[in-house]
């Protein structure tokens, strides 16, 4: 049996098989030069079959890799497998009649993922672009069902909580499933993966995004968030969501982000700033208004935040996370039996979860225990939890800030400013 590959030699190589050539870091399939569009899940059966090739891989095998945690009809299987087979040819997948199927043809491994010639590409987005500036936005017809499921991901995605997040996943998936070109669906499913801790897989949904669109104010803010939340690299950060805004200077997000990528810097003026215009562009959106809480929060202000709050429960009271945040702002406030409860409410709309490593380090932080927060920030930095892009600016650790082995931690992990 074939060895997994680690995640570095998974980044290097590819698989040549025919005239094809299978890029494993994005599970990426070309044809020559020319790529060859798979929906997320088609392109994840090639990799398994590819990684298992001479073996029969049963149905049941397939089933449980492509979907552990998902009950699935055999019929979703043969779908894909119909999907490959267009995309290939007949000849490389056998079927193993009442057992699964066999990747037959001779699979050389390359070092180094297949790239087009520099003037390809260029070609190929001054394509893309020009056919854009005649057609708008989207370059092709969107289908009602499809352009439904997005709406359905991007209506869960502005719930903003876990099990929302994990129905954003299945609508944006969906929708490239069933347009492989659909470049908002793919920055959706971006944004959705950057908020479950998915951060490669979010680079790759953004990447494919900018494929179908390189003028995609939103897939731009996906990787500007990456930066900001798991690479902790702000001036990446403000590079990107500055270029979604030149794109996009509608774009509510965009503004919404980049005030957090002035917050982390402790520019506390130009992050209230760039909130207000989130808001302004945005008014009914839930998580800017919390957001314009948050800001005031974090600026040590929470009077104000509590107020930010309450105007975001007025357009929903079951909006989680403006509970979190006001049970937040009241325990700053010293206001202990209001905090409660908000958490409980909060606690009441969302399913239950581990408190994260980094929630545990504001705990200490705020006991003035430095050993017990710093312990705790290291496992959130392994974790690379994105409220470390904050850490500058959480009150929690205003009682630790002076600390020798504080600042010795920020310096090592490159959190300094």
């Amino acid at each position: 049996m074939n060895e997994p590959l680690t995640s570095s030699e998974r980044a290097l190589k590819s698989f040549a098989f025919g005239p094809f050539r299978f890029r494993v870091a994005d599970l990426q399939l070309f044809r020559g030069r020319q790529a060859v569009p798979l929906p997320p899940k088609t392109a994840e059966m090639l990799w398994l079959l590819v990684h298992r090739r001479g073996e029969v891989v049963s149905k049941e095998t397939m089933m449980t890799e492509l979907w552990p945690s998902t009950f699935v009809e055999e019929s979703n299987l043969a779908q894909h497998v119909f999907r490959l087979r267009k995309a290939l040819g007949e000849r490389y997948i056998e079927t193993i009649p009442r057992r699964g199927y066999r990747f037959v043809a001779n699979v050389t491994e390359v070092t180094g993922a297949p790239r087009a010639p520099r003037w390809i590409a260029a070609t190929f987005i001054v394509a893309v672009t020009t056919v854009l500036s005649t057609r708008g936005r989207e370059p092709h017809a969107i289908a009602p069902a499809t352009r439904e499921a997005y709406l359905k991901g991007t209506h869960h995605w502005n719930r903003r909580t876990g099990a929302d997040f994990r129905k954003a996943i299945e609508y944006f998936r969906m929708a490239v499933e069933e347009d492989p070109a659909y470049a908002d669906a793919w920055a959706g499913l971006a944004h959705a993966y950057n908020f479950t801790g998915q951060a490669p897989r979010a680079k790759v949904a953004a990447m494919r995004a900018l494929e179908f669109d390189p003028r995609s104010a939103q897939a731009h803010a996906a990787l500007g968030n990456v930066s900001l939340f798991h690479d902790f690299d702000f001036d990446a950060a403000e590079r990107a969501l500055r270029r979604a805004i030149e794109l996009d200077p509608g774009y509510a997000t965009a503004h919404q982000w980049l005030a957090f990528a002035f917050l982390a810097r402790r520019k506390i003026d130009a992050a209230r700033m760039e909130i207000e215009r989130a808001r302004r562009l945005d008014p009914s959106s839930l998580i800017i208004n919390t957001d314009v809480g948050d800001i005031e929060y974090y600026a040590h202000r929470y009077d104000d935040a509590i107020r930010a709050y309450g105007r975001a429960l007025e357009l929903d009271p079951n909006f989680a996370q403006a509970h979190a945040s006001l049970a937040m702002a009241y325990r700053r406030k010293g206001m202990i039996a209001e905090s409660r409860v908000e958490f409980g409410v909060f606690a009441r709309l969302v399913a239950p979860g581990d408190t994260t490593a980094y929630a545990w380090a504001r705990t200490c932080g705020d006991a003035g225990d430095s050993r017990c927060a710093i312990e705790h920030l290291e496992r959130a930095y392994a974790n690379r939890e994105g409220n470390l892009a904050l850490i500058h600016v959480e009150p929690a650790f205003d009682a630790i800030r002076g600390d020798a082995r504080f600042v010795e931690f920020l310096r090592r992990r490159r959190l300094a400013l």
